[in-house]
């Protein structure tokens, strides 16, 4: 009996110290180049969607913009706004964002044109942006296939079979686009705060400066 209780404490012994167990530490972010390629291409995307957008509207050749200002996330709506009104175009803005209308002798195709010209001119400083680097990405990966689906799954929530791990972040590096988040198979089926609240509870969940896919 006595080996036996003895056995039993050390086993319980074991499992609350795995319970206890800190999370693997996060990753660092991106450096300092990788973060301004990153914002880089989300520009080269705004440029592509304007062409395919307005060609035939609009003077398509691509400006050579200089930076004036690197700015915080917090003030981007209103420099924006500055910018756009300094272009002519009827903006203003409130907590929604930023309302903008043709000016007179403008095009819808103008507007857009001012929108990239002032988003080179005044962006969001690259380090605010909410890039991620290889190594976070890699630990997103993880904790999605090691530990959230899993735990949803046994929760009931039926989960879509997660993509290579080369395919998860060689997706985001060149698309910037995540193809599979566990999170958007379950939403259909969560119907309240208190619900994600157990979930989160269960299975836990992605600390900044992870992104929130609710």
């Amino acid at each position: 009996m006595a080996v036996a209780r003895a056995v039993a404490v050390v086993a319980a012994a074991l499992m609350l110290a795995g319970c206890a167990a800190a999370a693997p530490p996060l990753p660092p972010g991106p450096t300092d180049a990788e973060a301004q390629a990153l914002a880089d291409q989300v520009q080269e995307r705004a440029w592509e969607n304007f062409t395919n957008r307005y060609a035939g509207e609009v003077d398509l050749a691509r400006p050579q913009v200089k930076v004036v200002e690197y700015i915080h996330e917090g003030e981007y709506v209103e420099q924006m706004t500055k910018c756009l009104v300094a272009a002519g175009v009827n903006a203003t803005f409130d907590r929604a964002g930023v309302s903008a209308e043709p000016g007179p002798g403008q095009l819808a195709g103008d507007v857009a044109y001012a929108q990239y010209v002032c988003s080179l001119e005044y962006p969001v400083h690259p380090e605010e942006q909410g890039f991620l680097s290889r190594a976070q990405l890699e630990y997103m990966y993880d904790f999605y296939t090691t530990r959230l689906s899993p735990c949803l799954r046994l929760m009931g929530y039926p989960v879509s079979s997660a993509p290579p791990r080369s395919a998860f972040v060689e997706g985001y590096e060149e698309n910037l686009y995540f193809g599979w988040i566990p999170y958007y198979d379950v939403q259909p089926y969560v119907h309240n705060d208190r619900e994600w609240e157990e979930i989160d509870t269960r299975c836990g969940a992605l600390p900044d400066p992870f992104p929130h896919f609710r």
